[in-house]
């Protein structure tokens, strides 16, 4: 290779550097939040992808007016301005990523173990979702703002008794029993344990003290209603067979 080919070659190594890198934090963003509906998922892949997208069509430009020399140093103008407020654009990124994420969140199991498996949350939670079980219902959202982070999951699970539940996590909980029965701490517990939304958990709350709760978690401020707090646990109803874990901060 000449000189001048050496030379030639090297006004494309910046904005193919920043191809790569720009597409490695976009598709971090797509990690964090696989599982959305289909349209925000879509939304993300925008957000995440823009850069990558312009310095990819900032290299074929250079390529396709190689031979003028104004045209090349507009674009590697254009890609040291971007390159500079990128910075600014991931941190207005996260944001947008982070709020289509919490107003759609994730229902369907098959990404349980993405935001569930190999967290803290396994002290109560199960690693997987048991085979044989029915109805299965899970839900994450993460926290935004004000809104608080929820891990939800629910299934009915006909070989399940009370003396195997309460020998799995009475050793670990803080308080036992029904709903209507605990006042240690107001507001802690005054959220449904049957998550229920225009799509999905449309479940009757009637039967809802007849769920024992094995609170492993229950945390409160001083505000005198719980205006922010952390709750982990799991419960459940031997008439009916359901299973509730949840994890709530807020």
């Amino acid at each position: 290779m000449n000189k001048k080919e050496e030379i030639g070659l090297k006004k494309y190594v910046f904005p193919l550097i920043m191809t790569i890198i720009t597409f490695f934090i976009g598709s971090f963003f797509i990690y964090v939040t696989i599982g959305v509906p289909l349209k925000a998922e879509f939304q993300i892949l925008l957000v995440s992808y823009f850069p990558t997208l312009f310095f990819i069509l900032n290299t074929i430009l250079i390529y396709k007016f190689n031979n003028s020399k104004k045209i090349i140093t507009t674009f590697h103008i254009l890609s040291i301005i971007l390159t500079c407020i990128l910075f600014i654009y991931y941190f207005i990124a996260l944001f947008i990523v982070a709020l289509i994420q919490a107003i759609n969140g994730v229902s369907n199991p098959i990404f349980y173990k993405h935001y569930v498996s190999g967290t803290h949350l396994t002290k109560v939670f199960p690693e997987n979702i048991p085979k044989n079980v029915s109805d299965v219902q899970f839900h994450y959202n993460p926290a935004f703002l004000q809104g608080g982070m929820i891990h939800y999951l629910y299934y009915v699970d006909e070989n399940m008794t009370s003396d195997k539940f309460d020998k799995k996590y009475k050793s670990k909980a803080i308080w036992v029993g029904h709903k209507d029965e605990y006042n240690e701490n107001k507001g802690l517990l005054s959220s449904g344990l049957l998550m229920y939304s225009e799509e999905s958990y449309y479940k009757s709350q009637e039967h809802e003290n007849d769920f024992v709760i094995y609170l492993v978690k229950g945390r409160c401020d001083d505000s005198g209603w719980c205006n922010h707090g952390e709750v982990l646990y799991a419960a459940f109803n031997e008439k009916t067979k359901e299973v509730i874990y949840r994890a709530e901060q807020w």
